[in-house]
């Protein structure tokens, strides 16, 4: 801007001069066309100039446009390569089948490039599929089977096989730690509820207590050994025990905030091979996300 500065201000004192000499020296006309020609030169580099930085201002927001549309592809041409990988038929065979070049079938399947409402016509027809399923794929939901119920009792009991059922969780909630649990109680106004609790670690490997725990209503599972002895998996508030000398807890009921049983008071935490903090609840007919 500093360089524009200069040249609008010596155009300026050109054309202060031009006056000058116009008026007080009209004998010199050889000096007037020369201050003429040069100050078409500096009105031409000034438009020049204009010219410059609006191309450079056009060429970033398109770079911006096209970042923005390649990002915005990825996700969108996952049912296609799913579709193909569904009915056996790979990348080359496609592009036959359409008179494509493999590389552009590629770049589909790749998420490089957009597929037009016309090929994915084309491309629905080979595939016998919908072609809005295309270009507008369903959108994927994180599911999980759920395999436990509890009721008033919170003790946690597993589901009958045939009564298993795939719960889409809400966005945001899911992970491949997550414990579902569904609240049966019929005229309750809970029932039907499914409680979402995280646990810590990896499947097969969970952790057991954590202080992640305290003073929560928590999903809890037994070691072998306790469980031998006929505890079972059971959803609890855990407090700290502050009348023993080492360090115990107990089980509230997440109603009545008071022990289950004697069982329940007092344990040791290593007899205790999952903790898992309750994150939510909700009801599946209100979830939005399905």
């Amino acid at each position: 801007m500093l360089s524009l500065w200069k040249y609008n201000l010596i155009g300026n004192s050109f054309n202060h001069i031009c006056c000058v000499y116009t008026n007080n020296y009209p004998q010199i006309p050889t000096v007037v066309k020369i201050i003429n020609i040069l100050r078409n030169l500096i009105d031409r580099y000034k438009n020049s100039y204009y010219v410059a930085i609006m191309v450079n201002n056009v060429t970033d927001i398109t770079n911006i446009a096209n970042n923005k549309t390649k990002k915005g592809i990825s996700s969108d041409m996952n049912f296609l390569k799913e579709k193909i990988t569904q009915v056996g038929m790979s990348q080359k065979e496609l592009a036959q089948k359409l008179q494509k070049n493999i590389v552009t079938v590629n770049r589909w399947v790749n998420y490089e490039r957009q597929i037009t409402p016309e090929n994915a016509i084309e491309i629905a027809k080979i595939l016998k599929c919908d072609p809005a399923a295309i270009l507008f794929p369903p959108k994927k939901l994180n599911s999980i089977q759920l395999h436990s119920y509890t009721d008033d009792s919170f003790m946690v009991k597993d589901l009958t096989k045939r009564y298993y059922q795939n719960v889409v969780i809400p966005g945001g909630f899911y992970t491949p730690e997550t414990k579902a649990v569904k609240f049966y109680k019929i005229g309750s106004q809970h029932h039907e509820e499914i409680l979402l609790f995280e646990r810590v670690g990896t499947k097969n490997d969970y952790e057991g207590f954590h202080e992640d725990s305290l003073n929560k209503v928590c999903y809890l599972e037994p070691n072998a050994k306790m469980a031998k002895q006929g505890c079972a998996p059971i959803i609890a508030i855990v407090k700290i025990n502050e009348t023993t000398l080492n360090y115990t807890l107990d089980l509230l009921h997440p109603k009545t905030q008071k022990p289950f049983n004697e069982k329940s008071i007092g344990i040791n935490p290593d007899w205790i091979k999952v903790s898992a903090p309750r994150k939510m609840i909700f009801s599946p007919k209100f979830n939005t996300n399905i």
